[in-house]
């Protein structure tokens, strides 16, 4: 009896942090996502500083540019290194290429094969398109080979595709149907229904169960200070 009940609790208080997660809406000093939602502008060095929405302050950012102007994050991030003062006041440099992105006007920007691209769909799955470059297979005669110039036997291209952020874990994933259904899943009932769907159909719905599975999985952010 007294086993039993020790294991009662145990479930209960797991099911109360539990539903704890599930609703940080019950927490005063959280915001909801939603379309009017605005990113603070400045420079994120990591996710993390994107799930507390708070970045390097454009004014604690250390160029020659003025952020007034419209290219200045185009700018800001062409250059090797940006500099920065950190909380203390003390200037810090972070190489551009190990920054996670950007939030310009309110609208997210990330980082990806060093080239920076806008997140137009923001929520616990973000969807975004960038340049990918793909490596190919260049077909070449086995019987073939000049010792004086050896043939080259594969080449690259840059290619537009999409990708997924999964914004629980900040994991960047090629849009593919295994990758989506691999978040879907964490939304059971969600992820049963799209499962009864003829497979001719999930591929045609990807779009309509994201923003089903955004919707019912909301974010929350702190609320600006």
């Amino acid at each position: 009896m007294r086993v039993f009940l020790f294991f009662s609790i145990v479930l209960l208080g797991s099911n109360l942090l539990s539903q704890e997660s599930v609703n940080p809406s019950d927490s005063t000093d959280k915001v909801k996502y939603s379309p009017d939602f605005r990113f603070k502008d400045g420079v994120y060095i990591s996710f993390d500083q994107v799930k507390l929405n708070k970045p390097i302050p454009l004014a604690r950012i250390i160029s020659d540019y003025s952020s007034d102007d419209l290219d200045y994050f185009s700018n800001l991030t062409e250059k090797s290194e940006i500099a920065f003062a950190d909380d203390f006041g003390v200037i810090q440099t972070v190489a551009t290429s190990s920054i996670w992105g950007y939030s310009r006007n309110g609208f997210l920007y990330i980082n990806y094969e060093s080239a920076f691209y806008r997140i137009p769909v923001v929520g616990a799955i973000s969807h975004f398109v960038a340049e990918q470059t793909v490596y190919h297979d260049r077909s070449v005669d086995p019987y073939y080979y000049n010792n004086y110039n050896p043939i080259n036997t594969t080449y690259k291209t840059k290619e537009i595709r999409q990708f997924i952020l999964d914004f629980e874990t900040g994991q960047i994933l090629p849009f593919s149907r295994n990758n989506f259904e691999i978040i879907l899943v964490r939304d059971n009932d969600l992820y049963i229904e799209y499962m009864e769907l003829k497979k001719s159909q999930r591929k045609k719905r990807y779009f309509l169960y994201m923003r089903r599975y955004n919707d019912r999985n909301s974010l929350y952010f702190p609320k600006p200070k």
